[in-house]
């Protein structure tokens, strides 16, 4: 079998990076990266819910390029169902609590309505002074479509029949 090359294994070593106070931060090139690998939609905005960092899984859900969507209003982009009236990020920033997996809809420049779950965060500084709000989105458009499978499989007839009273008949 292949040795493992986990960090632990001692083959490949972390590389700190040397900031005040002796603690080892990624540079923001770094966090770029982190958040381009991630396959979830996570963008940023400061106080007047303007875009500030949008990673790659968020420009191929919303079909929205980081250049189009940098500095924009996030209710721009997204044009999601709850912007108007229930915006998440507005209810984070507003109360301190995260919002955790809430559905919505998003409407892409192309017509696509996608089906999406939204979390919630608000960013502050080291000071506790807050900076905006993070999001994470995940794209729901194929668990939708199993959804749609899984149901268009089973007819009415269907459940009947394995339902065990229904059988005694």
């Amino acid at each position: 079998s292949a040795a493992c090359r986990c960090p632990r294994s001692g083959s490949i070593r972390p590389r700190p990076v040397p900031r005040p106070g002796g603690r080892a931060a990624p540079t923001p090139d770094e966090v770029a990266t982190i958040l381009d690998s991630v396959a979830d939609g996570v963008f940023t905005v400061d106080t007047r819910f303007r875009i500030t960092s949008f990673n790659r899984a968020a420009e191929e859900i919303t079909g929205v390029t980081r250049d189009e969507a940098f500095g924009r209003p996030c209710c721009e982009v997204f044009r999601a169902s709850i912007c108007e009236a229930h915006c998440a990020l507005k209810e984070t920033l507003e109360t301190g609590r995260s919002v955790v997996n809430r559905p919505v809809y998003i409407l892409r420049p192309d017509g696509d309505r996608v089906p999406i779950s939204i979390s919630t965060g608000v960013l502050k500084d080291r000071q506790g002074v807050v900076l905006g709000g993070v999001e994470t989105f995940r794209d729901l458009r194929l668990v939708e479509q199993l959804r749609a499978e899984i149901a268009g499989r089973y007819t009415f007839a269907d459940i009947l029949s394995k339902n065990p009273a229904m059988q005694k008949l």
